[in-house]
């Protein structure tokens, strides 16, 4: 379960232990109904906040021991869950959050839900400590649109070539009984869209058209990843590298042998050196390619050209292509909350999902898009943001719009100094000295880049 225990290391003498939990939610979506109960569970179990990831997920601070069972067979029931957002499996499947219905837009979040099933734990322990052993009420949303598809995940998943993908563990024919050497990202977009920055997974996937815009398959890159240990110049970030092409029909085999050779082959006797991207750095791209290929039992494709990369946060209104509107509220740092001299943005999300019953996707900056929104409605959620303090996006600092800070004090173990709570200060001193330094600002132009202006258009 994604569950860390922590304590809030600002009280002095006493040990205020409290759980943080975090939900899986493929694709960053949440289902309205979802929202409505995570909502409450904040306030009536937790610290009265929600907190959105940079894997676009939600998590929930402050749950006590006494309650977490409640808080956590609560989620299941209604669809949603918290297994493999943490821990040594396959985390969040990440996809571009814009939900534009373009074909290939389409094929991403069908994709990051496929995969999602595909590479889940399999243990009933959840269930069995969680749920005594009885199933979910309600079966996770992800999973119930892979299945009326008419997508057999399970059968994927056991599909053995007899080339060591699939193990003799008649619980979890993929991880075995060890699971990974360490945790494991997948990242899904369309050409041109890197608003989900790819190259930091351990795979990567672009999806593929043919020349009349149908999506086929998938560009893969392998071997990213963000995270250093401190002082351990032995750890380091690193950039994915350009794997090859695979058609859609081959695409379960390929990320099965990709997974399997980091199963098999990763560092599991130094922890910090046990993602996958520095399997790909030992071994060297063409190295690694040849032992997924042991595994995929052919060779991979050449990559395939694709457009130029553009960045775009997704904030503020944008057509979706069938008629309706999509809006990205910003949120500084992710912290869903109502704020005593700031926007009452707790309140306000839960007036519109309410009032409009609106579906949410999560964004990379750790922002939400509301969808679906008709136009006739636009006026009036305007009317409402503004009366609750949100600012119009031309209102908000570039810097703040797009930069980030970790919760640090007082709950992250992890953390090396205060970051969430200077976030406001810092930036209006970096905004200080860009003013006295005379700088053009390059982050504002972003947001009204030819390229986004361009999409609005295109979709």
């Amino acid at each position: 379960m994604s569950s860390y225990q922590q304590t809030n290391r600002e009280l002095k003498g006493v040990k205020d232990y409290q759980f943080m939990l975090r939900l899986k939610q493929p694709c960053g979506e949440l289902k309205s109904e979802v929202y409505r109960l995570l909502d409450d569970l904040s306030a009536k179990y937790g610290q009265g906040d929600l907190r959105a990831t940079t894997r676009q997920c939600f998590q929930l601070h402050g749950v006590r021991k006494a309650t977490l069972k409640t808080v956590v067979s609560s989620l299941l029931d209604i669809g949603s869950s918290t297994v493999g957002a943490c821990g040594d499996v396959s985390r969040n499947v990440m996809v571009t959050p814009a939900p534009f219905v373009s074909p290939s837009y389409v094929a991403a979040r069908k994709w990051g839900k496929i995969i999602a099933q595909l590479f889940r734990p399999m243990t009933g322990a959840f269930s069995t400590v969680w749920l005594d052993g009885e199933k979910a009420a309600t079966v996770e949303s992800w999973a119930r649109e892979v299945e009326a598809e008419g997508i057999d995940v399970d059968k994927m998943m056991r599909h053995d070539r007899g080339t060591g993908i699939v193990l003799d563990d008649h619980v979890e024919p993929l991880y075995g009984d060890r699971y990974l050497p360490r945790k494991f990202k997948v990242g899904i977009t369309v050409p041109g869209d890197n608003s989900l920055d790819l190259y930091t997974n351990d795979i990567g996937l672009v999806v593929v058209s043919d020349g009349n815009g149908n999506p086929i398959g998938f560009n893969v890159m392998v071997g990213g990843g963000m995270g250093r240990t401190h002082r351990k110049e032995e750890t380091f970030a690193r950039v994915a590298d350009h794997m090859g092409y695979v058609p859609f029909s081959k695409a379960p085999e390929l990320l099965k042998s990709i997974l399997a050779a980091q199963r098999d082959h990763g560092n599991r006797d130094v922890r910090a050196n046990a993602r996958m991207k520095y399997l790909v750095h030992t071994l060297g791209i063409d190295n690694f390619k040849r032992l997924v290929e042991s595994y995929f039992g052919e060779e991979v494709e050449e990559w395939r050209d694709v457009s130029a990369w553009k960045y775009s946060d997704w904030m503020g209104w944008w057509e979706q292509g069938d008629g309706k509107l999509f809006y990205g509220l910003h949120v500084d740092c992710g912290r869903v909350k109502d704020f005593e001299d700031g926007p009452q943005l707790k309140t306000v999300m839960r007036k519109l999902v309410d009032k409009y019953d609106l579906d949410i996707v999560m964004s990379p900056t750790q922002s939400l898009i509301l969808k679906d929104i008709k136009p006739e409605w636009k006026d009036d959620i305007e009317e409402i943001l503004h009366q609750h303090g949100v600012l119009k996006l031309e209102e908000i600092d570039s810097l703040q719009r797009l930069g980030m800070a970790c919760p640090a004090l007082p709950l992250c173990g992890l953390a090396v100094t205060e970051a969430e709570r200077r976030f406001p200060e810092y930036i209006e001193k970096i905004r200080g000295l860009l003013v006295k330094a005379e700088l053009p600002d390059e982050v504002r132009a972003l947001a009204s880049s030819k390229w986004q202006r361009k999409q609005r258009s295109d979709f």
